[in-house]
């Protein structure tokens, strides 16, 4: 558009140059282009700038800024969005012409707005939409003006030069955005087509502007949705390098976008070992001749050397035509699962072994009774082999016929949950007829739904008891400490060095639990309660015995070392990987939520829930039992002492279950311990 009227200026000043002085009295010498000339090259050069500038606001002012540029004055008034009202949003005049304005007009001149009436000059011309030279600039100007400024019209139109104006409507995206005022005294009508050609060009600017926008602001919703995204996504090219990546994929492999993006994902991410195996399964999967591997798990490198463990879920990335343009796969890092799948591999392993070489009958049954498991002890004491035995009944093979009628209800009691039946003695008769008297332990073998699916039984052969009666109770105890597992032997090892709070751990751990019940946590807290309760106290190891036992209060010294307990506790147990924060919990279960406890003076949410509940629990048996220095003060007390510092010391959703339990669903230690 600029360049056809650039040509027909040309031609025409050609054609005039000998006879007419230039337009707008421009006394420029022949050959030099004159004013108008200038402002069409002035406009073809902003018009090209501004197609390059990416944010709508800046398009405008620097439009206005060019336009400056060449003597002239501008003004741009934006349209609100009901179309009611417009609003100058930018001018280019002097400073000092703007205060004088300011001064005469009573308002300031950026940010000024009027109302759009009906039939008058502006609204008229952003109706029509069309460039409109004015040259008695006043009358339109005056029509704006607040009442008080108006006698004052024709003063602020000859300050504003508005005398002479080209105004020019400006549509984007096919609405009325508003109006740009061009204005000097050397404007003519010539110069509406110009300037309304690079409206038109601005409103493209500002169109494509508002459109980049628009993508940004779509890709930036697209960045945040995968970001918050818990799985990795990476997306590859045909060459393999990284063209997306979100955040969790920045946080397992410890990189940032900005490293990773660009990069040959196979050299970068992958171990060593398995890098080019990979990589050639990608190049015959993007030539269409290999197969794409929809889920699948490797390994991956993070920037320190760490490996970690991913499960993939993966798809091809196809264009228009279905031609592979690369691969996207959303991933999970699984290497802690990993970790404990092979921490449950090697504690089945060594379970068969303990089994295999426990001193004692290990035999499984099906719920018909068949043999499923025999272990080596079994094999030893009855001379079968263990492949004659897999599949048989075990009534039939092994239990001598005048018992044969009785021992099934056994049996059957084991599978019905009965408790009488989870213990008894009987005789088995051995392959060579001879008759051993084992004394049984049951247990049921549940699958992850509760389905009873056999049922696990360890026999003690007690048929020589006389003459190996401690070797047996060694061996019985041993096969229980296996059962009961390591957590009661340590519990066990504290109390038996302080018998005045024998008991006391279990208690806590029974009351923690049942606080953790109540307040609807889940099975994995409820075990995490339970299982510090009964480790809490686990750091008294380290503390004098007479100390502990000391029939009067402590002094401050030994009060001190009594304290470290809770951080001797941590320490022991810091090592032994629970699959809850057992040690944690030990360390701040005599914190509390005002800062007023110990070791460390934690506040509220800093301290674990597993402990605040242990601190409720502590303190309620720890008041209702003996102690060395002083009887027990009841269960009223103690619930009262944690009324009392309910919302301080103790948190108060803790507190109000714990009370619940004792007042309303009749908890009690000594039902517990009947129980």
């Amino acid at each position: 558009m600029f360049k056809r009227l650039l040509g027909r200026y040309a031609k025409k000043t050609k054609r005039k140059s000998a006879v007419t002085p230039p337009v707008g009295g421009d006394s420029s010498p022949a050959g030099v282009p004159g004013r108008e000339e200038r402002l069409l090259l002035a406009l073809c050069e902003a018009s090209r700038v501004v197609q390059q500038i990416r944010e709508p606001s800046k398009v405008l002012q620097h439009v206005c800024d060019e336009i400056a540029g060449l003597g002239y004055n501008a003004v741009l008034f934006v349209l609100d969005d009901e179309h009611r009202w417009l609003t100058v949003e930018y001018l280019t005049y002097d400073s000092n012409v703007l205060r004088a304005v300011e001064k005469l007009a009573g308002v300031s001149a950026v940010g000024f707005r009027f109302e759009l009436l009906s039939s008058t000059f502006y609204e008229r011309l952003l109706r029509e939409g069309e460039a409109r030279f004015v040259e008695a600039g006043a009358e339109p100007f005056s029509e704006v003006l607040p009442p008080v400024a108006r006698p004052a019209a024709k003063q602020l139109a000859s300050l504003l030069g508005v005398n002479r104006a080209i105004y020019v409507p400006l549509t984007v995206d096919g609405e009325r955005y508003g109006l740009l005022a061009v204005l000097s005294e050397d404007l003519t009508g010539d110069n509406v087509s110009a300037m309304a050609a690079f409206g038109g060009q601005i409103a493209t600017a500002v169109e494509n502007a508002h459109a980049i926008d628009r993508l940004q602001q779509e890709r930036d919703r697209a960045q945040r949705y995968l970001d918050v995204a818990g799985a990795m996504l990476v997306a590859v090219d045909r060459e393999g390098r990284i063209t997306l990546i979100n955040r969790r994929g920045c946080e397992v492999l410890a990189r940032s976008e900005d490293e990773l993006l660009g990069l040959d994902w196979f050299e970068t991410c992958l171990p060593e070992r398995i890098r080019e195996n990979v990589r050639r399964g990608f190049v015959a999967l993007i030539e269409g001749e290999g197969q794409l591997f929809e889920e699948a798990e490797a390994a991956v490198t993070r920037a320190d050397g760490e490996e970690r463990i991913v499960r993939w879920r993966n798809t091809k990335l196809v264009d228009g035509e279905g031609r592979i343009t690369g691969l996207l796969s959303s991933g999970e890092d699984i290497t802690e699962r990993h970790r404990m799948m092979e921490a449950l591999r090697e504690s089945k392993e060594l379970a068969e072994r303990m089994i295999d070489t426990a001193n004692a009958v290990i035999v499984e049954f099906d719920p018909e009774g068949r043999i499923a498991r025999f272990n080596d002890y079994a094999e030893r004491l009855t001379g079968f082999a263990r492949s004659e035995v897999l599949g048989r009944d075990w009534f039939t093979t092994f239990i001598p016929p005048r018992d044969r009628s009785s021992l099934p209800d056994v049996f059957s009691g084991v599978l019905g949950g009965r408790e009488d039946a989870f213990s008894h003695v009987n005789a088995i008769l051995c392959k060579s007829g001879e008759e051993r008297i084992v004394e049984w332990r049951n247990t049921t073998i549940t699958e992850a739904d509760g389905t009873v699916r056999g049922i696990l039984s360890v026999g003690v052969d007690i048929t020589e008891r006389e003459r190996a009666l401690e070797n047996l109770k060694e061996s019985e105890q041993r096969l229980l400490d296996v059962l009961e597992g390591t957590i009661a032997a340590f519990a066990r090892t504290v109390e038996a060095r302080d018998p005045y709070t024998a008991g006391h751990q279990e208690h806590v751990a029974r009351l923690g639990a049942a606080v953790a019940r109540k307040l609807g946590l889940p099975t994995e807290a409820v075990d995490s309660v339970r299982v510090a309760g009964l480790l809490h106290d686990i750091g008294k190891i380290s503390i004098p015995a007479e100390i502990l036992a000391k029939p009067t209060r402590l002094n401050d010294v030994e009060w001190s070392l009594m304290q470290q307990h809770p951080e001797d506790g941590y320490r022991i147990l810091e090592g032994i990987h629970f699959p809850w924060p057992v040690a944690k919990v030990i360390r701040q279960h005599h914190e509390r939520m005002d800062g007023t406890g110990y070791p460390n003076g934690l506040t509220g949410d800093d301290i674990l829930l597993e402990a605040r509940i242990l601190a409720v629990s502590d303190t309620v048996e720890a008041m209702a039992a003996h102690r060395p220095y002083r009887p027990a003060v009841g269960l009223d007390a103690a619930l009262n002492e944690i009324r009392d510092g309910r919302g301080t010391a103790y948190d108060p959703t803790v507190v109000d279950a714990c009370i619940e339990l004792f007042d309303q669903d009749g908890f009690s230690f000594e039902a517990e311990d009947a129980a």
